[in-house]
């Protein structure tokens, strides 16, 4: 995974403000997710940092993780490219029910004009490390 460090503007975030010792605002960086029962921590480089520093925003993943969270997750949730230019862009799985005419489930895309269309993952697509979970 990918987290993106944040300002650190709150109270619960000063109180991990070591981050700064060792990343840089903005930065982002590979990590390892640990989650406890009270709080997840972010493993960069062996050094464990709170998860309340980081942007979730801008977790990105590869297109494998990024189709692999899209197929075990629940309908409502769809995945985008950081680089692609078209605002509101995204990538959803469309899953067959008893009156579709499609028996198996495919991906269709949410286009730059509103316009869903079936979709195709070109070689940029496919090699990008800026995949993102969105809510749709």
């Amino acid at each position: 995974m990918r987290y993106k460090l944040k300002e650190h503007n709150t109270e619960e975030q000063q109180k991990w403000g070591s981050t700064r010792k060792f990343l840089t605002v903005g930065q982002i960086y590979d990590c390892q997710v640990e989650k406890q029962a009270l709080e997840t921590n972010i493993i960069i480089d062996g050094k464990k940092f709170n998860s309340v520093c980081f942007d979730r925003k801008h977790t990105y993943y590869s297109f494998e993780e990024a189709l692999k969270l899209l197929k075990i997750s629940k309908p409502g949730y769809a995945i985008a490219n950081g680089n692609w230019n078209g605002k509101n862009m995204y990538v959803a799985i469309q899953r067959p029910d008893l009156h579709s005419k499609m028996g198996n489930p495919y991906l269709y895309m949410k286009d730059a004009s509103g316009k869903m269309v079936p979709w195709l993952a070109s070689q940029q697509d496919l090699f990008s490390e800026k995949w993102y979970i969105i809510e749709v």
